[in-house]
């Protein structure tokens, strides 16, 4: 029986560490049934990863090693687009982007799922077989699991979205309230493994998955949404911003004047991170980090640069975006017709 593990937090490398593209790429795309993955913290569904960031467990790495390649960050040859008010942001829970009103939200997600468990359960019966629960909880620190309800299932996406802002692109880290404690961990109860059961390849449950796939909005019937499922993979990151950039050397003279010599937030978690760092130096790396983030209001930054790029998505994608949003309505509503055999490659049924 094949699984999937899956987690809420995605470590990814901020884009200041490696730029390698001069055109827009498409990011990672959700893995492909049949496939292995397992990831372990909160999902930050964009970026180029190069290596894993703090408290991350290695498996975290299979998602883009098998499910999709690694996204490349995008350098814009273009104009910088202006920035509008640039908000004062001290807390994850103050940031708020353009695109968030067109990534379902979580109950949104896990109504989506939920939606794709009774389409495959649908499928599996029809063909003689016996419906079954797609999700169940692996606590990591017990091994212990269950499966998963709607509430665990609304836990693991809000704990995901979140991520969104406690481990950003743009700026990495930012999450003040668990720096002192667990330094760049992960705090307890945000670790927990999601694992889809997807049967074996060639089998009626993975064909269903695949059938039910191809109508699901995003590609996948039981992957939770993240922003690389709206239309061309959603909006593209800016890797070479000036005004970010700019922001990121306030926050370098910062941590220099508290006695840390990192040109960015990358360099500071990368060193902080290493087995020979011990754990109350790593926390006090991310205390200072994670200040100097709110005294420079890097993050504030961040968000009025990606608020601009966003916008730019945005008028360029309305009616993209505004048939993603119908096929969701469509989905959720039963208005959808899952093909009789699993799709070919090239996208027809086989």
């Amino acid at each position: 029986m094949y699984q999937k593990h899956v987690s809420p937090v995605v470590p990814v490398h901020a884009p200041w560490t490696q730029v390698e593209s001069t055109s827009a790429v498409p990011l990672c795309q959700s893995p492909q049934w049949g496939q292995n993955v397992t990831m372990s913290q909160p999902v930050v569904p964009h970026g180029r990863m190069t290596r894993p960031w703090p408290g991350v467990v290695v498996a975290v790495l299979a998602l883009f090693l098998t499910g999709c390649s690694a996204p490349t960050v995008i350098v814009f040859s273009g104009s910088e687009p202006p920035l509008g008010t640039i908000p004062v942001i001290t807390s994850p829970d103050q940031v708020n982007l353009p695109i968030y009103a067109y990534w379902p939200n979580p109950d949104q997600t896990v109504a989506i799922m939920l939606q794709g468990e009774s389409l495959i359960n649908r499928c599996v019966q029809d063909a003689g077989g016996t419906p079954q629960t797609l999700w169940t909880i692996n606590d990591p620190s017990t091994g212990a699991s269950h499966d998963a309800t709607q509430a665990d299932l609304i836990s693991f996406v809000t704990t995901s979205h979140r991520a969104d802002a406690t481990r950003g692109n743009l700026w990495g880290f930012f999450d003040p309230s668990s720096a002192d404690q667990y330094g760049y961990g992960v705090p307890p109860g945000a670790d927990g493994y999601l694992v889809v059961t997807m049967g074996d390849p060639g089998t009626g449950l993975s064909s269903c998955f695949d059938r039910v796939s191809s109508v699901a909005p995003g590609g996948s019937a039981a992957w939770p949404l993240y922003l690389f499922s709206l239309p061309d993979h959603g909006p593209q990151w800016p890797g070479d911003d000036s005004r970010f950039a700019a922001a990121v050397q306030s926050w370098s003279d910062c941590m220099k004047d508290k006695g840390y010599a990192y040109a960015n937030p990358d360099d500071a978690m990368s060193d902080a991170i290493q087995p020979s760092t011990d754990q109350a130096t790593q926390k006090a790396i991310a205390v200072a980090d994670v200040a100097c983030k709110v005294s420079t209001n890097l993050v504030g930054v961040g968000v009025a640069v990606q608020t601009a790029y966003q916008q730019e998505y945005i008028d360029s994608h309305r009616e993209e975006l505004a048939t993603f949003q119908q096929q969701i309505s469509d989905y959720l509503a039963g208005r959808v017709t899952v093909p009789s055999a699993a799709p070919s490659p090239s996208g027809a049924p086989s």
